[in-house]
């Protein structure tokens, strides 16, 4: 977990050297946002069900997890972990496309 906050501020430190436009932080930061509260929700979810609240990481600890939950709460995890990849993906994607965003390119043109 400190690894992981230790990533996420170096990104914070380059957005602020990098003077990135306002546009893709608040798309980073809403991203970040909705990637902790995904987690928390499947967090909830796995309590409410009476599973172990651990990450799988393979397919297999997916389907053994998802094999002993009901239909509901196997909907709910899914969508949960969904929306936790689509997040994850737009944390990444906000960054890299907003890196450029606050050089000044003037001095590349020649003006």
């Amino acid at each position: 977990m400190a690894a992981a906050c230790l990533y996420v501020l170096c990104h914070i430190v380059l957005m602020d050297v990098l003077a990135m436009s306002s546009l893709y932080r608040v798309g980073f930061y809403a991203s970040m946002i909705t990637a902790a509260a995904s987690l928390q929700w499947s967090r909830r979810i796995k309590t409410e069900a009476g599973v172990p609240v651990k990450h799988s990481s393979s397919a297999e600890e997916f389907r053994d997890l998802f094999a002993q939950l009901s239909s509901r709460h196997s909907t709910q995890l899914w969508c949960a972990e969904l929306l936790f990849m689509i997040s994850e993906n737009l944390i990444f994607t906000s960054f890299v496309l907003g890196l450029t965003s606050g050089l000044d390119t003037r001095d590349c043109t020649g003006e």
